[in-house]
């Protein structure tokens, strides 16, 4: 759906993650919900002015880290890359099995890929959110480390995510 009305948190299902999310000062309102797919993103360059090896030695690399046959396990094994082909989705038992993936975990997060991925969907990716990455790291991180280094329960976290 493209809007619907923004909910208390006492009003989801209970095993909807958002219940541990901060509530909305806009909560009855109608909204465009758009789903946020958060990745580590990855841009790649090679700058003008490097010496022509340098230049060679990062093309290799690109070549390696886009290459079909060699991006599939390099995206199933714990790394840091993330899918950006249909092709590293497509099969639970060639690809994410052999990574350490249960059946479970590789069906939701593919059937989310396949969706973010789309020309359907209605979606806002980290680089279309001015100020994305000091909220982040400015303000969430530290209360991200607080929270899981015991330091803090949810409770805090929420109330100092609403402070920002």
């Amino acid at each position: 759906p493209k809007g619907e009305k923004i909910k208390h948190s006492n009003e989801l299902p209970k095993d909807d993650r958002a219940n541990r999310l901060v509530d909305s000062p806009h909560v009855g309102k109608w909204i465009n919900r758009v789903p946020f797919y958060w990745s580590g993103g990855y841009g790649q360059g090679i700058r003008k002015s490097a010496n022509s090896e340098v230049k060679d030695l990062m093309f290799e690399f690109f070549s390696y880290v886009n290459s079909p046959i060699t991006s599939v396990d390099d995206i199933v094994m714990p790394s840091w890359l993330d899918d950006w082909r249909y092709s590293q989705l497509a099969s639970y038992e060639q690809n994410y099995q052999k990574g350490g993936w249960n059946y479970d975990a590789w069906n939701e997060h593919q059937r989310v890929m396949k969706y973010a991925l789309s020309n359907d969907v209605n979606s806002a990716l980290t680089l279309q959110l001015p100020g994305v990455l000091m909220y982040t790291r400015d303000v969430m991180l530290d209360q991200f480390q607080k929270y899981v280094s015991g330091e803090s329960d949810m409770e805090t976290v929420k109330e100092e995510t609403i402070k920002g």
